[in-house]
């Protein structure tokens, strides 16, 4: 095993007493990207100040394509991989030996700040506060300075619709930023900074529509509505965020439950459980013998794979699902029930008469 990878390994386990050893049996491997982004990673501080106090750079850009820099690598949210105090630690490590706070990394090419916002890792905030010189458009709505935000735009009304390397605009900053989750002052700020926008302008439909991102924040959702965003765009993620409400109100704006992309969600919808959300999409229009585009499934086929319970396939008939529809392999849902081994499904269709 080459020493880098030696290396990469002690920094996963948090072996500060292995790093030293390799490194000084080879001071050059702490120049590779991998141990330091690892180390950023699992937060293990003083493994990251060792590698850069031996050459590490802590602006690195991994070789593969998720494109990460330490800085990015520590504060990308991942809900399975909780962060703990020691990270924080880790990010002013890096932050102290030359982390650049202005360049953007990871998959959303986003500066560290709206990073942290967006995925609403809060705790790294106030960190990285100390070490921003340009507060821009972006960083500004993102962090919820309402007053930074309204000073911009009175110096530059363009900066309304700036557009940054991610495609995003003011508005899809402030309508993802998590930085009041646990804050209701700069929650209400970022509302506050959606109207300022869209009084001074803001193109609320332009791609990646940032009614997709307020789902679930109704003060928001409504501003954008009012101002004539689609409400169509917003659909799939409420449903997916199993936001009755938010799905609600976008049906009630006007969004079509019979789309195709309603058709693939309510599919899948059915076939990962959210049988609940299936039904509240059933109960108001959407389409129970819609195909997916995938397999060319009905929300019966997917019962049928998943196994679902006596209540929800019987709903799903009383509803007029159609068990004589083929997949694209040409199977019914009697087909896959009797594949499966689903003996209650398949006695149900049978019973009814129906199985194909």
């Amino acid at each position: 095993m080459a020493l880098e990878k030696q290396l990469t390994s002690a920094a996963w386990s948090g072996d500060l007493d292995a790093a030293k050893a390799l490194l000084k049996e080879d001071p050059e491997a702490a120049r590779h990207w991998q141990p330091v982004m690892t180390a950023a990673f699992t937060g293990s501080t003083e493994i990251v100040r060792l590698l850069v106090e031996h050459g590490a750079d802590p602006n690195v850009i991994s070789r593969n394509n998720h494109r990460h820099r330490p800085l990015h690598r520590v504060l990308e949210h991942k809900k399975t991989i909780p962060k703990g105090p020691h990270h924080v630690e880790t990010v002013r490590a890096l932050l102290e030996h030359g982390a650049r706070i202005d360049l953007r990394g990871g998959h959303g090419r986003m500066t560290a700040p709206c990073l942290a916002a967006v995925g609403g890792e809060i705790q790294f905030l106030p960190v990285l506060r100390e070490y921003i010189e340009d507060w821009d458009i972006f960083t500004s709505v993102a962090l919820g300075e309402a007053d930074r935000v309204r000073a911009l735009l009175d110096e530059n009304e363009s900066l309304v619709d700036a557009v940054d390397e991610n495609r995003w605009r003011p508005l899809n900053y402030a309508a993802a930023s998590g930085a009041g989750r646990d804050d209701a002052e700069v929650a209400a700020r970022l509302e506050a900074i959606v109207v300022l926008l869209l009084q001074r302008g803001a193109e609320v439909n332009r791609p990646p529509p940032p009614l997709t991102s307020a789902i679930g924040n109704r003060a928001m959702m409504q501003a954008m509505l009012d101002a004539g965003a689609k409400p169509g765009p917003g659909l799939v993620n409420a449903l997916w965020s199993v936001d009755y409400d938010s799905v609600e109100m976008l049906l009630a704006a006007g969004a079509d439950i019979r789309h195709p992309a309603v058709d693939d969600t309510l599919s899948e919808l059915v076939q990962y459980g959210t049988y609940n959300m299936a039904r509240f999409l059933v109960d108001r229009g959407a389409n129970v013998n819609a195909v997916d585009d995938h397999r060319g499934r009905t929300a019966l086929h997917w019962a049928a794979v998943r196994g679902a319970g006596k209540p929800f396939v019987t709903y799903l008939l009383d509803q007029g699902a159609d068990p004589s529809i083929r997949d694209r392999d040409g199977a019914t849902a009697l087909d896959i029930a009797r594949e499966k081994k689903r003996k209650a499904i398949e006695s149900m269709l049978l019973e009814r008469g129906r199985g194909g």
